[in-house]
């Protein structure tokens, strides 16, 4: 009988017993044991190795017997150190260490040179050495949550990077001023108290993510990136959407959630190609009507907005999946259009001060999810067999006995997250 190809475990005996064909490796909950790692040239086949939340306080100088080994995953463990005399001339291409006990950069991996994604998150890492630049296939680099100036690197060395993770840095990062590689296609630099962005982007970047920043502007660099296509401004303190928006005419899914927004211009009708527009508590006082040129759009949520009144042919959205327009004004009107929207498969209207069930809900045949939590509605349903797709109900706020009746009335349907007990 042929042993498993793949094999998780942390029995290690058993594992050693599989070794001579297994090319992936998953152990967690307790280290290696010595046995095991003196016999580690056994797995003569193994390329892949994850050893998350293992325990693992040193680094295993025996791994440079594991000639085929390209993905190492040893996160969550208490490794501090790459200690001297262990040979390093591996073949990784990926190596995660994230959130172990590195308090400098771990120089040996520089000499790693197939090195293409690099995971040192979650570390207490100060500084990136300049040797860093050696690895010059590295396309994923992710230093999240390290006390790191990000500034301070020379990022455009590494001319084939393609991703970078700088979130959660825990060090000041001043005005968000990076040397970035023409190659970049995707950069990850939320929850960093910067209040402005004056540095470039290369031109072809993909995915912008500055959230949870303390930006006041639209930062201008944005202009004119003709290959934008994810943008994350959430949890920021923009007042105002430039005009230009509309030059972003690839982009396909913007956030602006949490930003004292009051308005939206003409221009953004120019993203034709906007498939989710995320507004939730932003400071709207009415429905953006530039929304309904959207054409593709398939997400839009307006959650907690400031208005009441919704656009009698909101149904020109053909193509929305899910909407999210709970309201904090007077009691949200709904339109009729908005139960002909054949491919709506979420809504949500929680605390929207609706009094009456809207009873062109059951139109929607293909609701998955809906959520009227928090509403006064007097003449809420038990039976929701009209609506054969929905698996979710939220009616948080509802009497218990009214819960527990539609709990029971409908035992495949999920009421506030639980199933009826049996």
């Amino acid at each position: 009988m042929t042993p498993p190809k793949e094999v998780t475990t942390n029995d290690y005996a058993r594992a050693l017993k599989l070794a001579a064909s297994v090319t992936q490796l998953y152990t967690s909950g307790k280290p290696p044991t010595p046995r095991f790692l003196s016999q580690l040239e056994r797995f003569k086949v193994l390329w892949s190795w994850e050893a998350r939340g293992s325990g693992i306080q040193e680094w295993p100088c025996q791994i440079s017997r594991l000639p085929l080994l390209r993905h190492l995953d040893f996160a969550d463990n208490r490794i501090a150190e790459l200690p001297a005399g262990c040979n390093y001339d591996l073949h990784l291409s990926s190596l995660i260490l994230e959130s172990n006990r590195f308090t400098e950069f771990p120089e040996p991996v520089c000499k790693m040179l197939q090195l293409n994604t690099l995971n040192l998150a979650g570390n207490q890492i100060p500084a990136l050495p300049g040797t860093l630049a050696d690895l010059a296939d590295l396309r994923v680099a992710n230093f999240s949550g390290n006390p790191l100036d990000a500034g301070s690197f020379d990022w455009s060395k590494l001319d084939k990077l393609e991703d970078v993770w700088l979130d959660g840095l825990t060090r000041p990062q001043g005005d968000g001023r990076l040397r970035l590689p023409p190659s970049l296609q995707r950069l990850f630099f939320g929850r960093n108290g910067i209040r402005a962005w004056t540095g470039a982007l290369p031109k072809n970047i993909s995915l912008v993510n500055l959230s949870l920043n303390q930006l006041a502007d639209f930062p201008s660099a944005l202009k004119s990136l003709p290959w934008l296509r994810y943008l994350d401004l959430s949890g920021n303190q923009i007042r105002e959407i430039p005009q230009w928006i509309g030059t972003l005419k690839r982009l396909e899914a913007l956030s602006l959630s949490r930003n004292p927004i009051d308005h939206i211009p003409e221009t953004i009708r120019q993203c034709m190609f906007l498939e989710s527009l995320s507004l939730e508590e932003a400071e709207l006082q009415a429905f953006p009507r530039e929304i309904l040129e959207l054409q593709r759009l398939q997400k839009l949520e307006l959650d907690f907005w400031e208005g009441d009144s919704v656009p009698q042919d909101l149904g020109r959205l053909k193509t929305l999946e899910v909407l999210a327009m709970s309201s904090l004004g007077s009691p949200l009107r709904l339109p009729p259009s908005l139960f002909e929207i054949p491919t709506l498969q979420e809504l949500r209207l929680a605390a929207s001060q609706i009094q009456q069930f809207p009873t062109g809900l059951w139109k929607l045949q293909n609701l998955t999810g809906l959520d009227l939590s928090f509403n006064p509605i007097s003449d809420l349903p038990l039976d929701w067999s009209g609506l054969p797709n929905l698996s979710s109900l939220q009616i948080v706020g509802f009497p218990e006995d009214l819960i527990a009746a539609i709990r029971e009335a409908n035992p495949l349907l999920w009421v506030n997250g639980q199933l009826p007990a049996r």
